[in-house]
């Protein structure tokens, strides 16, 4: 998986763990939260398209 490593809670995946960096999936109301410490999200490419979790 993307070479990194999932982080799982009741069987969702939560995160992921990509080059020694943690990251989690949010919503809405949660990535303006992270944003506003700095957080970057994960984006990688599929089909020729930009994919930001």
């Amino acid at each position: 998986m993307f070479g990194g490593y999932g982080i799982y809670k009741g069987g969702v995946m939560i995160g992921i763990i990509k080059s020694n960096e943690l990251y989690f999936k949010l919503d809405l109301n949660t990535y303006e939260y992270f944003q506003s410490f700095g957080s970057e999200s994960f984006v990688y490419q599929s089909k020729g398209k930009l994919v930001t979790l």
